[in-house]
């Protein structure tokens, strides 16, 4: 019983999050996900709670920054201007983040890598 449970919790921790995981820059890895309203292309994550990204809101170009804040598998993102913006998220083996939003009753996943600090 003992090695089933240990083997289960190999299994779950790197699908269990916490905030330290998303510390640091990420880039998307592969397409935009079609039809979706937001797509970001790079996103840095600090330690202070704070982050900035590149993205494509509604087909333009588009450069923000705010506040982030991890908490039960929810990604949420606020804006300088105020907007929020939340996404289930979670990062695979500290090196691959998946966000997940909806709009309009559809699901649209972005995956992103871990970007490899400049030596």
């Amino acid at each position: 019983m003992k090695k089933k449970t240990v083997f289960a919790a190999l299994l779950i921790l790197p699908m269990v999050g916490c905030a330290n995981q998303f510390h640091g820059a990420w880039i998307a890895d592969g397409p935009a996900p079609e039809g979706s309203p937001c797509t970001m292309n790079r996103m840095e994550f600090k330690d202070d709670a704070t982050f900035s990204a590149n993205a494509v809101v509604e087909s333009r170009p588009m450069d923000m920054a705010g506040k982030w804040k991890y908490e039960w598998g929810k990604l949420k993102l606020e804006t300088s201007d105020g907007k929020t913006r939340e996404y289930d998220a979670t990062v695979w083996w500290f090196k691959t983040l998946e966000m997940k939003a909806k709009h309009e009753g559809k699901t649209f996943t972005q995956k992103f890598k871990k970007e490899e600090a400049a030596s």
